[in-house]
Order: C-alpha cells, then structure tokens, then sequence
C-alpha cells in the first residue's frame, strides 16, 4: 500500500463463521479462521491513526499513521463481498471527475422522453416499465422499440459515446441495446449490442453499407443482472467496456456516416436484428468521445447497492445542513456541478427491490408502478422511522396494492419493514401479506406477520395450498418501538429465514424450490381470508 496513493480498506469479522476477512480496494486479499467468542471493548475510547495502548498505557514507538486517513465506517453486520466492492466504487476518490452532459439521455421514467433535451422518443411494440438500475427501465419483450426521430444531432462524425444499463432475460442471435443503424437501406451509423454468445458489441460505418467495424468485449454479460455498457469512437478506435472497464478496442479511421433513420432503443432497422428482450435503462448519448475514467464514473455513480444499517451519516461542507439527532422535515436537495462533486452514504434498499413504499405522504411505489390505495380509514402519519410511515388502527383499515407481475415472485424472495407496534394481536398482525385463506379460496403466496406473542413469523407456499412452511422468530419486538423485521425465501438453500434488527433469529428449511403465483392484491397492514380482508395491524409501517 505504500505508494501514495488511496486505497479503500475493509475488514470483516464473522462471528458466525469465525473468521476475519480483509478487502483492499474492493478484492479480498485474505482470510483466516479464528475463534473469538465475544468481543470486548476497553474503556480506553476508539483511537484513529494509533494503537490503542497509546491512550491506555504501555505505548510502543513507531505506531502512528504516517498518512491519510478517509470516509470510516463502522457497521454492525456482516458486509458482503459485493457490497464492500460497491463502497469502493462508490467512493468519491479524487480520481473521479463529473460526466458532462449527454445531447441525449433516457431515464424511462414512465415514458420515452429525453431527459436531458428535447429528442423525444416514442413506445411501441408492448414497451413496458418496472424496476430499473434506478427509478424506472424500459422492459423489453422481445418486441417492442423506443424510436427517436433523426434530427442531426446524433451525428457524430468522430466522436461518440454510447451508454446504458442492460438487464436480459433472454441472450440468442443479436440483441439490440440503442442503434441507428439499417443495413437494408445503407444508412448505418451506429449500433449498441449484444451479440449471440453474450459479448457486448458496438459497431460502426464510414459509408451506411459495407465498411463496417466493430469493438466486441472480452467480457461476457448474463441473464437477470444489471451491467452497464458503453460504447465510444474517437475517429480513430473504436471502443467498449463493460462495467466500467475497458473491454475491447478495434483500430478503425474515419468519420461514421451520417445515418438519417431514427435512432431506437432495444431495437434496429435491419430487418436481420432481434429486439431486446429484458430491460434497459439510463441510456445516455454524448457527441464526444468519455475517457475511460468518466466511463467508470457513469457506471460507479448510480446507486447499484446502498448499504444499509450504517451508524451515521455526515454531511460536510454545506452551511446549515445537519444530520444526526435532529428532526429534518422535507428533503434536503444538495447539488454539485462539474468542478465540485457531492458524495452522500446513507441508508436505502438495494437496486434490485422491485418495491418501496416509502409513505412519505402518499401511498405509491417509489421504485416501480405498484401504487397503493389507502383503505378504511389508513393514514400516512408524521414520526415515521424516516419521514412520515403508515398508521393503522388494527380494526379494518390498510393499504391495498393491485396484483402486478413485478409482486407475483416464484423464485427467490426478500419483505422487510420498520415497524412500530402499539399492541399485540389475539391472532395475526400481518405486516406484508400476498396470501389468500379459507371459505374455498386457497391462493396463499407469501406474508410476514406479528403473532401474540410478539414474535415475528414469515410463510411462503409452493402450491397455493396445503405445501407452506413457515419460520419462527426465536426473539420477540419491543411495542411501541421502532424494529426492523425481514422474512427470506432462499430458493437454492430452501430454506425459510426470519431477521430482527438485521440479525437472523430464525429459519426453517422447506421442501420446496418455488413459490406459488396468485392473483391476489399485496395488502400492507391486514391478512385476507375468505376473500375480504381479516386480522389487522395496530401501529405504525
């Protein structure tokens, strides 16, 4: 590490596993078994830049940090292997500059607008929009296109940048990612892919017909994982890297030829190209070739995995901006230009949630489409865990969302909530519930509950009937406190795990690797038997 330069360090105690593992720059570099048993902490206080001993007595020479020392952190939990590689790349190094702005960018917040300028485009085809890398994406069925009309300004000539986030469900034959590109009428510029085996391609044309290039990356992408993909052409290489990193470079002098058909996202003009099947997202075009510094940029400053259950947030820099024991209403809005980067750490979901409701002030999905209605008399309350929350009467009210693909999950799955119980329940509280009961109607999916007792309980069914199993919180909640409680299905271990305040406090193993798909609605605060609504939640969500 001694060569003057930053280095992001990480340390990992597993009291779990017994072991100690340690990351620099984001890549293990070592491990080792040791059996500790509980840790003890001295009165001493915690010492940053020497050894404890220094403020404890018997101090030994030469054990002071000769350095710099950054962005600590303390987390009171196991950090995985990919989420430390995300504090890494997240960090806000001063190797890191700010993207300029792209003549063209497409956010798929609901639609196909620029978000940047004025280069609309238009959905056709089946386009749909779910859960994105962040916000919302395109969702793709093998069908559909974004088209953006020709207008001059995606002409290039030598230098270009392509990029986006690309999720597929399916990788056969070539799949396009953004192009402007036809070969049955000689008007190829140039095309953003993915080819048949899975490598990411950008190709591009001197005359609109035959001399053609092409940048193919080393790396290859999968099925149901985000990537990021970029593209560029500087009148000499042409270039593409893959999260991030450079991947592949073609030689290939000249100026890309001026193609007038339309650009399209998740599709071509050539009649010999398949459509996108999965989804895309936060497509950027820029009429200047991005260094492979600003390419990394764009793919470590999107929000791919927030880590949650930090200890503290730290704002600095900023006048009249403070966090931490105090209430702050509203959002704080920070912003930054190219000269002046703002780095935030705090806590939120993963990129891959496929929901969020948030309740600060209404009931909708922050995250995809599923937005919910507030029945019986539920209300969005201030004195949340962050914000406002859900506050229910435990008589009839709760929260009622629609049934949508993006809820119907088969395979693996993960619910999780701040609550804030006022009082027990004499039979269930449920706090997420997709699972339907009795009079006939057996559609039971998955819910997480509060018993009697105070302990938390989670069920999943593989048939919708009679094959269920359910695990069992060990611990109990505090009423009238705010915990936060999870319910797992991991479907290759099949098993059934229950958390508390981030710490597994029960499992159970299950028989089945699926889950059943009912139609019915996600009801946030009540159980459902007998197709009405039963069992209620008295409290806060």
């Amino acid at each position: 590490l001694q060569d003057d330069q930053w280095h992001h360090v990480a340390v990992v105690r597993n009291d779990t596993t017994d072991q100690v593992t340690v990351y620099i720059d984001g890549v293990t570099v070592g491990t080792h078994a040791v059996t500790l048993g509980a840790l003890t902490i001295d009165a001493g206080g915690l010492v940053v830049g020497q050894e404890q001993d220094s403020v404890g007595g018997g101090f030994d020479l030469s054990q002071e940090f000769d350095g710099l020392l950054d962005e600590l952190q303390f987390h009171r939990r196991v950090l995985t292997a990919t989420e430390i590689a995300n504090l890494y790349a997240g960090q806000s190094r001063d190797t890191d500059t700010f993207v300029d702005t792209p003549i063209a960018s497409y956010k798929a917040e609901g639609n196909g607008n620029d978000f940047q300028s004025t280069h609309e485009g238009t959905a056709s085809g089946g386009v749909t929009y779910s859960a994105g890398i962040t916000g919302q994406g395109f969702n793709f069925e093998g069908t559909g296109k974004i088209s953006i009309p020709d207008s001059g300004v995606f002409n290039a000539g030598a230098a270009l940048t392509v990029s986006a986030w690309v999720n597929p469900d399916v990788i056969s034959n070539n799949r396009e990612i953004v192009s402007q590109w036809n070969a049955t009428t000689g008007q190829r510029g140039f095309d953003l892919r993915i080819d048949s085996t899975g490598h990411a391609a950008f190709f591009i044309s001197k005359d609109g017909n035959v001399d053609v290039a092409s940048a193919v990356s080393s790396a290859t992408l999968s099925t149901g994982h985000w990537t990021h993909v970029t593209g560029t052409y500087d009148g000499s290489n042409i270039r593409i890297y893959v999260d991030g990193v450079l991947s592949g470079t073609t030689a290939y002098a000249g100026t890309m030829f001026n193609s007038t058909d339309p650009v399209l996202i998740g599709d071509s003009n050539s009649n010999s190209k398949l459509a996108f099947d999965g989804k895309i997202d936060e497509v950027a075009i820029y009429n200047r070739v991005l260094s492979g510094t600003e390419v990394g940029t764009l793919f470590s400053s999107v929000n791919q995995s927030t880590v949650s259950n930090q200890i503290g947030v730290m704002i600095d820099g900023s006048a009249g901006n403070t966090i931490g024991g105090s209430t702050i209403s509203d959002r704080n809005v920070i912003s930054g230009n190219n000269a002046h980067g703002v780095y935030i750490s705090g806590n939120g979901v993963p990129n891959d949630a496929v929901a969020w409701w948030k309740a600060d002030g209404t009931s909708n999905d922050s995250v995809g489409a599923n937005n919910g209605t507030l029945t019986n008399g539920a209300t969005i309350s201030a004195g949340g865990v962050s914000g406002s929350s859900f506050h229910f009467d435990g008589v009839d009210d709760f929260v009622s969302i629609a049934d949508n693909p993006d809820l119907s999950i088969t395979g693996s799955l993960t619910v999780e909530a701040w609550i804030n119980v006022e009082s027990l329940p004499t039979g269930w509280a449920p706090i997420i519930n997709k699972w339907q009961d009795g009079a006939g109607i057996n559609e039971r999916g998955y819910f997480i509950t509060v018993k009697p007792t105070g302990q938390i309980q989670f069920f999943a069914s593989a048939d919708g009937a009679t094959m269920w199993a359910s695990a069992i919180s060990t611990s109990t909640i505090e009423l009238n406190t705010w915990t936060h409680v999870s319910g797992v299905f991991d479907s290759e271990a099949q098993q059934l795990r229950v958390y508390i305040d981030g710490q597994l406090v029960g499992t159970t193993a299950t028989s089945f690797t699926t889950l059943f798909d009912n139609a019915q609605p996600l009801l946030i605060g009540s159980g459902k038997v007998g197709g009405a609504a039963q069992s209620y939640f008295h409290g806060s969500i």
